[in-house]
């Protein structure tokens, strides 16, 4: 018998990152795991730990994830003891305006609180109803589904037994929406038994170090991407006009593409502009700011471009979108891409040999010892 509290620290890159410790749980069928969200609901599975484990002398291990961040503890709600126990509950729901749909929305841990916010941004921006719950155990859920629907297997005739999961969403009106600070896997697994359009919302990816904020941002569990996913699903039901979702996405302040061009812009401008660039920019050394800027880490691995060839590059690219495939073979011999002895190219269709003599003098090297063969040559091509 084992009680474990894993506390959720930051940490440089995908190593100090957890989306999955959840996940993992599920193959231990001893391991009782649980995420809460609140201090009550800590001691409510502490206090279920110590007595099953020591009182009732059962064989587990509880394994419960306690978040460092700060903010209020509100006080227990009466008779919420057995829902935290065993996986959830439910807080008192917003009313929808009149001829408006509803939702439920399903939140863990520290993303409980993403949950509260769509609920608002939902019933603010839009009349639109909403009950929260507080998902302190997947996994638990799941197990308890799957012991009644085997148990009903093997007692046909019997009168059939419901799990908590079932009962307590029997009258429950969708869509369903789960966000959590875990892989989408975890919140999946009570796909079977929801009555009604389940959409789940997770922290898949690589790891990365960075603010709450902004990584909530970025793995879209935050309210903003709660409400649009919401929206979304009541679209596919009919239940919200389809027509009006793109403009939600920008009420909502939501701009997929936004940190991409500026991730280009930066790199060019530093590639072409100033010709001292960073050249190790992976996840956790880029840092979104709050006011859209884009934040380079570790200094460690930076190289430095000539005018000369800044200036090739540039012309390269210019003769490139004008398709003057005669200029682009000067381009490519005065910055070093080929040996001046590749022949003149003068139209569209010989740009292939651009490749070959690319692939004969960079892709095959003779200190690998490759032989620069057509079949080798078509290869490298590809790469």
């Amino acid at each position: 018998s084992e009680m474990c509290i894993r506390d959720r620290l930051n940490g440089e890159g995908l190593q100090h990152q957890d989306g999955h410790s959840l996940l993992n749980t599920i193959a231990f069928p001893t391991v009782r795991s649980y995420d809460p969200a609140y201090a009550y609901e800590t001691a409510v599975i502490v206090l279920d730990g110590m007595k099953k484990l020591y009182q009732e002398d059962e064989t587990a291990i509880y394994y419960i994830t306690a978040e460092n961040e700060n903010y209020v503890m509100p006080a227990m709600p009466e008779g919420v003891e057995e829902g935290i126990v065993k996986g959830m509950y439910s807080f008192a729901p917003v009313k929808a305006d009149k001829g408006k749909p509803k939702v439920q929305l399903f939140g863990s841990g520290a993303i409980l609180r993403s949950a509260n916010d769509a609920q608002q941004i939902l019933h603010e921006k839009y009349g639109i109803g909403s009950k929260v719950w507080s998902v302190t155990s997947y996994t638990q859920l799941r197990r308890d589904a799957q012991e009644c629907e085997r148990w009903n297997r093997l007692n046909p005739g019997a009168k059939p037994k419901v799990s908590y999961l079932e009962k307590t969403l029997k009258k429950e009106e969708g869509p369903f929406i789960s966000s959590s600070d875990y892989v989408r896997a975890v919140g999946e697994q009570l796909a079977p038994w929801i009555p009604g359009d389940y959409f789940v919302l997770g922290t898949d990816g690589m790891g990365r170090s960075e603010t709450r904020e902004t990584l909530r941002e970025h793995f879209e569990v935050d309210g903003k991407h709660i409400a649009l996913a919401a929206l979304t699903q009541l679209a596919k039901a009919g239940q919200f006009d389809e027509n009006k979702l793109a403009d939600a996405v920008k009420d909502l302040g939501i701009n997929p593409d936004e940190m991409i061009d500026i991730g280009v812009n930066c790199s060019l401008e530093q590639l072409l502009e100033h010709g001292f660039f960073h050249a190790d920019p992976h996840p956790g050394n880029l840092l979104a700011l709050k006011d859209g800027r884009l934040c380079y880490l570790d200094f460690g691995m930076m190289s430095e471009v000539s005018r000369q060839s800044r200036t090739g590059l540039i012309q390269a690219v210019v003769h490139l979108v004008n398709k003057r495939f005669d200029k682009i073979t000067k381009d490519f011999v005065d910055l070093g891409f080929l040996n001046q002895d590749i022949k003149k190219l003068g139209k569209k269709g010989d740009v292939v040999e651009v490749a070959k003599g690319y692939a004969r003098n960079y892709l095959l090297p003779k200190n690998l010892g490759i032989k620069a063969t057509e079949k080798n040559i078509l290869i490298a091509e590809q790469i």
